[in-house]
C-alpha cells in the first residue's frame, strides 16, 4: 500500500444533498485526487455513487463524452436535486435505485460517509466490486484519514490496495482480478406478530429499521383499529412494518406505502409478496403524492428526528394533502414537545399521549 500525502485545493464537486433540507453540509473527501488519477484512456462504462448532487458524475461525463456514465442515487429527494443541479449530459444516466444496475462496469467510484451505517457502506462497496468486470477498477472515497476496517476488507478481495491520504479523507483504489470467493449477505428477514398472524419483513442496510421491527411501528400498530374498506397511507414506510401489519388485518383495506428511499420501497414490495398481500401498493416518492390524494381515511408515519423537524413538517404537509376532510393522522415520536406546540398548524383535535417509550400524536384534517 502506498501512502502519498498531498494538499490539494478545495474543489467541492460533491455537496451533501441534505444541506438543502437544512442539514449540515459535508464535502466528499479527495474528489480532486480521484479525478487526477482517473485512467488516461476513457472507461466505456462508469458507475458513480453520489452522496451529493452528482457533480462528479457530470464532470466525468464531460471528460469522457463517448463513455456511459451511470449515477446511482438511493433516495428520490436526492435524485431530484441531482437532476436540478444543471443540464444533464446525453451520456449521463441518473438512476434512483436500490442497487447498481447489472454490470459489468469498467470503473466505479463509491464515496462513503462515516455517519452512514457501517453495514450500508460495506454493502455498497461489495456490490460495486461484484458489478465490476475483471480488470475493472474501484475507487472508494471515505471522509476519514484512517479506515482500517475497510482497508482490511478490501484486501480480502484483491491486492494491492492503493491508498491516498488527504487532509479531509482518503481514497482507496483497487483493481478486480477475480470474482469474490464469498459474497457477504447483508439482507435479513424479520418475523413479527400482529394480532394472530405472523408476518415477514425483508430488510437490508439503508432501510429503517434493518434486522428488527421498529418499536415505534409497534406502537402505531397497537393503536390503530381498522374498519372495512378504509384507505390507509403509511408515509416513510421503511421496511413496511406498519403497512404490512395493517394490510394483513383486512383484505378490504386499500393500503399504500410511500418512501423516498429506493431500498425501503424494494423491501416493502418484497414483504408484500412474501405475505401474499394484494391490497398493498408501494410508491417511491419524496413528495408523499399518491393516487387518490384527498381521499385517505388514515395516514400513519414515524417521521425522522433530524433537520430541525423540517422532515416532520414535510410529513405533515403530505398527510394533509392525502387525507379526506375529517381523516385521521397518527404519528409516533420520542420528541412530543414539538408536536404539542406545532401540530395544530396542520391538524385539528390534536392529542398527544405516551405509549411505551414513545409518544403518539393524533389529529384530524379540518
Amino acid at each position: 500500500m502506498s501512502r502519498r500525502h498531498k494538499t490539494a485545493p478545495r474543489m467541492p464537486l460533491e455537496e451533501d444533498a441534505e444541506s438543502s433540507a437544512g442539514w449540515s453540509r459535508v464535502e466528499v473527501p479527495a474528489v480532486e485526487s480521484l479525478l487526477a488519477e482517473c485512467p488516461v484512456v476513457p472507461a466505456a462504462r462508469v458507475g458513480v455513487l453520489t452522496v451529493g448532487r452528482g457533480q462528479l458524475a457530470r464532470e466525468l461525463a464531460g471528460r469522457w463524452p463517448a463513455a456511459s456514465i451511470e449515477c446511482l442515487v438511493l433516495d428520490s429527494f436526492q435524485a431530484a436535486l441531482v437532476r436540478e443541479g444543471g443540464e444533464v449530459p446525453a451520456n449521463l444516466q441518473i438512476g434512483c435505485a436500490a442497487d447498481w444496475v447489472a454490470g459489468p462496469y469498467d470503473l466505479i467510484y463509491a464515496p462513503l460517509r462515516r455517519r452512514e451505517s457501517a453495514e450500508l457502506n460495506r454493502d455498497l462497496v461489495q456490490s460495486a466490486f461484484v458489478h465490476l468486470k475483471p480488470g475493472g477498477e474501484l475507487l472508494v472515497g471515505v471522509d476519514s484519514q484512517s479506515h482500517p476496517a475497510l482497508l482490511e476488507e478490501l484486501r480480502e478481495w484483491t491486492r494491492p490496495v492503493e491508498c491516498q491520504v488527504e487532509p479531509r479523507g482518503s481514497v482507496f483504489r483497487l483493481k478486480k482480478a477475480n470474482e469474490l470467493k464469498r459474497v457477504r449477505e447483508f439482507r435479513a428477514e424479520v418475523v413479527y406478530r400482529d394480532a394472530e398472524r405472523l408476518l415477514r419483513l425483508y430488510t437490508r442496510p439503508g432501510v429503517f429499521a434493518h434486522r428488527q421491527l421498529d418499536p415505534g411501528a409497534r406502537q402505531i400498530l397497537k393503536a390503530v383499529v381498522v374498519h372495512s374498506g378504509q384507505r390507509i397511507l403509511d408515509l416513510g414506510c421503511g421496511s413496511g412494518a406498519i403497512a404490512i401489519g395493517l394490510a394483513a388485518r383486512d383484505a378490504s383495506l386499500d393500503v399504500w406505502a410511500v418512501d423516498s428511499h429506493a431500498r425501503a420501497v424494494e423491501a416493502t414490495r418484497i414483504a408484500a409478496e412474501r405475505n401474499e398481500l394484494r391490497n398493498l401498493q408501494v410508491v417511491l416518492s419524496h413528495t408523499a403524492d399518491v393516487p387518490g390524494a384527498g381521499s385517505f381515511d388514515l395516514v400513519t408515519a414515524n417521521p425522522p428526528y433530524f433537520a430541525n423537524f423540517e422532515i416532520a413538517r414535510r410529513f405533515l404537509d403530505g398527510a394533509v394533502r392525502a387525507l379526506r376532510p375529517g381523516g385521521e393522522c397518527l404519528l409516533v415520536t420520542k420528541l412530543p414537545g414539538w408536536y404539542r406546540e406545532h401540530a395544530a398548524q396542520w391538524l385539528a383535535e390534536v392529542e398527544v399521549w405516551s405509549s411505551g417509550h414513545y409518544h403518539l400524536v393524533r389529529g384530524r384534517k379540518p
